[in-house]
């Protein structure tokens, strides 16, 4: 994924990642990568950002793996 992809969906799904995802530098941890990485299965899916969001959120983040 490109590093401006990471960038901009760090913003977007901010509210289900990490705060060292949302902070400078990025350090993301492996459950924020888990969560990335579905983000772009559902976005692949045809889902809309607001509909991955809303999944994400109803999603564990135990349960969020890719």
């Amino acid at each position: 994924m490109h590093v401006n992809t990471v960038r901009s969906w760090t913003s977007e799904y901010a509210d289900v990642l990490s705060d060292g995802a949302k902070s400078r530098p990025r350090l993301l941890s492996p459950s924020d990568v888990a969560t990335l990485q579905l983000v772009q299965t559902l976005r692949a899916e045809g889902l809309s950002p607001s509909d991955v969001l809303q999944r994400l959120r109803e999603t564990p983040p135990a349960d969020r793996t890719a």
